[in-house]
């Protein structure tokens, strides 16, 4: 269990790394109200060679994410969610 506050200028959060059809991940966030989420889909289809960051997830830098096959999603939790 982790908590991760703001941003790191730069850097993208991962939770895992290199993953194979045998190391699948579930990720449950709780946002409070007013959060504001980026999903970068289709990026588990790349080796975006993540580093340990300081929050206990793993960081790589925004310019990994620059590929024609990564959309990347801003979705806006007015209300929060999990």
């Amino acid at each position: 269990m982790f908590k991760a506050f703001g941003p790191h200028r730069g850097t993208a959060r991962a939770l895992l790394n290199r993953t194979t059809d045998e190391l699948l991940v579930l990720s449950v966030l709780l946002c409070r109200r007013g959060s504001r989420i980026v999903l970068h889909l289709g990026s588990q289809n790349h080796d975006l060679d993540a580093k340990p960051g300081g929050t206990g997830l793993l960081e790589h830098p925004d310019e990994s994410l620059s590929k024609p096959d990564i959309i990347h999603k801003d979705v806006p939790l007015d209300d929060g969610g999990l």
